[in-house]
């Protein structure tokens, strides 16, 4: 199977906490885990910026995820990315589950965004090794 991409134009400003980067996606629910103190925000300038969204299109293991992003040219997404998506492309996770599998906290724990027609989601998953065929993983240009 091939791996398939899309660009998103996004425009990340790292200099606001995190609260207030969860705060602009308008997310239904928050994982509670989700803290600076868990997350702490690389900080730098406004930029605009490529998001890709990576989707292998199989069941695939973290590995094989990193392989094929490494293999784009890509690096994998920080939270800061994964919540400027949310935020730009709120109807996007309705869609499919989306994930920053290059962050990751002290617990093993990886951010993603999710949801449904009725509410959208900001949530962490255990790295389990296997990813479903439906995610795309937040990657961006090295």
């Amino acid at each position: 199977m091939s791996t398939e991409t899309e660009t998103f134009a996004v425009t990340i400003d790292d200099r606001q906490p995190l609260a207030q980067l969860i705060a602009a996606g308008g997310y239904d629910h928050v994982n509670h885990h989700i803290t600076e103190a868990n997350w702490p925000v690389q900080q730098g300038e406004p930029a605009a910026s490529e998001l890709i969204l990576v989707h292998v299109g199989h069941v695939a293991s973290t590995g094989e995820v990193q392989q094929a992003v490494a293999e784009l040219g890509l690096r994998s997404g920080r939270i800061e990315e994964l919540l400027a998506f949310g935020a730009a492309y709120p109807q996007t996770q309705r869609r499919f589950p989306v994930v920053a599998v290059g962050a990751l906290d002290p617990y093993h724990r990886r951010p993603f965004l999710w949801g449904s027609p009725r509410v959208r989601h900001l949530d962490l998953r255990f790295d389990e090794k296997i990813w479903s065929g439906n995610i795309r993983f937040l990657t961006v240009c090295r």
